[in-house]
């Protein structure tokens, strides 16, 4: 796994962002870059836990952001904003992801 706070999983998935092994992309499970970003880089994230609202402080601007449940489903999705809205979900575990151009980068948060 990454190694400290400044290490984030760059993960390739296909159109529907299917993850698992059961969904015909098998290989999809060993195409994982380890990217590790430059100090200052990293998204801020906070509060992880949320209660509801994630607030997201980004030096370079995503041009989407995706949230999926922990068996990878999107549960929403759209053009970048800097709060999102965990309300509607339950209490969990959820994978945050931010798209610029072609790298995706991937957060777990979790819903308190």
């Amino acid at each position: 796994g990454p190694r400290s706070d400044q290490d984030v999983w760059i993960i390739r998935t296909d159109a529907e962002g299917c993850m698992q092994e059961d969904c015909g992309f098998e290989q999809l499970i060993t195409d994982v870059e380890e990217v590790t970003l430059s100090s200052g880089a990293q998204p801020l994230i906070y509060p992880n836990p949320t209660r509801g609202i994630l607030h997201i402080d980004t030096p370079h601007s995503p041009d989407a952001y995706q949230l999926l449940d922990s068996n990878g489903r999107m549960l929403q999705a759209g053009a970048f904003q800097p709060s999102i809205s965990l309300q509607p979900w339950p209490p969990g575990i959820y994978l945050l992801r931010l798209i610029r151009e072609q790298s995706v980068a991937t957060f777990k948060v979790v819903r308190q």
